[in-house]
């Protein structure tokens, strides 16, 4: 847990450069930054019922957290896959390290590679750094093969997109 809290912390930073401010989700930050997270998930959950990558990540985070959720890194991997799927880089971050050390899911070091790849790529400074961190532990435990085969995957990856941002 300890080496998935430098990434939490810089997504949770990132939120407010990512996604734009509609009124739901803001109220969901707002609430979730002042500690309130019963009035987060009233604002979240609808919006991830909708499809939002944000309230996506967000859900996990407070999964991860155990924040108005107890405590679940498996169903926190579940909303980060979600969000991470739809392109939402502080998702790809955290799903990339929590494959990296096998947090919540079986580790899978090639996957992890695949999406700290891809949120090194963001244009996030923060994450891509803290991406960069963990993409070389996971490079440590692959082969040059499995690397390549890795990068391969990431260059072919294509979002889903947010049906919510469509509506």
């Amino acid at each position: 847990m300890i080496r998935l809290l430098p990434a939490v912390a810089i997504l949770i930073t990132a939120l407010a450069l990512v996604k734009p401010a509609v009124a739901e989700y803001a109220a969901g930050l707002r609430a979730y930054n002042e500690g309130n997270f019963e009035s987060a998930i009233l604002e979240l959950e609808p919006l991830v019922e909708r499809g939002h990558s944000g309230a996506e990540l967000m859900l996990g985070v407070m999964y991860l957290r155990g924040q108005g959720y107890r405590r679940d890194e498996g169903l926190a991997a579940v909303w980060m896959y979600k969000a991470a799927r739809k392109g939402e880089a502080g998702a790809q971050l955290v799903l990339g390290s929590q494959l990296l050390y096998g947090r919540g899911v079986r580790r899978n070091v090639r996957e992890a590679l695949m999406w700290l790849t891809l949120a090194g790529e963001s244009g996030i400074d923060s994450v891509a750094k803290q991406a960069a961190i963990y993409r070389g532990d996971a490079i440590q435990f692959l082969n040059p093969r499995e690397v390549e085969e890795a990068l391969r995957k990431a260059k072919g990856f294509s979002p889903t997109p947010d049906k919510f941002t469509r509506q």
